[in-house]
């Protein structure tokens, strides 16, 4: 490498406008620092900017949960990032330690999201300013939606959507109808205990004797 021992110094010319002649030995110094700059730009790895834009455009990401006491979280990722920083971010601001973390799993319509996933390898295509057709599947007020869940969240899910799948609903447990005995008497005949609801009409008491042959009939 070429060095000058002389210090360089300037010259203020004021108003005069006319080239200066340039020090050769400055000159080559110069040259030689551009080709020495050039070189390790070439070796050097991408720069922040060429490496986000090789990782595709940011979307925005909406996370919620049913887990009690949760809060949602928005946050921006690039597409061909991988999705692990998304769930910690939002176990941190929770508030969850080291523990329930590790138990915490973020879902994207009802499937398991991986750590190392990003949203290109799970088939997320956005624009290229990272937004999304409002039909989307998926997407949320312009968000992707993903949720929190446990375990024990994630096996009910499944639960419930496979009971769907086969076309079972639960039905609800039916309460026990309330009714009152009463009895039918008549002369010549034994007496006959029935049930009826509270609500049955005298219509329904008359049948119930006719049907029996009784005659009269008396509540008890």
């Amino acid at each position: 490498m070429v060095t000058s021992s002389a210090p360089v110094t300037t010259t203020d010319h004021g108003d005069d406008d006319e080239p200066q002649e340039q020090n050769p030995a400055l000159a080559a110094i110069e040259k030689k620092a551009r080709e020495r700059a050039a070189r390790m730009r070439a070796t050097q790895s991408p720069s922040v900017e060429s490496q986000g834009a090789s990782l595709g455009p940011c979307v925005s990401i909406l996370v919620t949960s049913d887990i009690p006491k949760t809060n949602p979280l928005i946050c921006k990722r690039r597409v061909g990032q991988t999705l692990k920083e998304v769930r910690l971010a939002w176990c941190q601001r929770q508030g969850f330690n080291e523990d329930l973390t590790s138990d915490i799993f973020l879902t994207w319509k009802g499937n398991k999201i991986f750590d190392v996933n990003t949203c290109n390898g799970m088939g997320i295509s956005p624009d290229e300013e990272g937004n999304f057709e409002e039909s989307t599947e998926g997407v949320k007020d312009k968000h992707l939606h993903f949720e929190a869940m446990t375990a024990e969240i994630f096996a009910e899910r499944e639960r419930s959507r496979e009971a769907q799948y086969n076309g079972i609903e639960e039905e609800p447990e039916e309460t026990p109808e309330e009714s009152i005995g009463i009895i039918l008497k008549s002369k010549g005949y034994d007496n006959f205990l029935a049930k009826v609801k509270p609500v049955s009409d005298s219509l329904s008491i008359t049948v119930l004797r006719t049907s029996h042959a009784y005659p009269c009939l008396l509540e008890h």
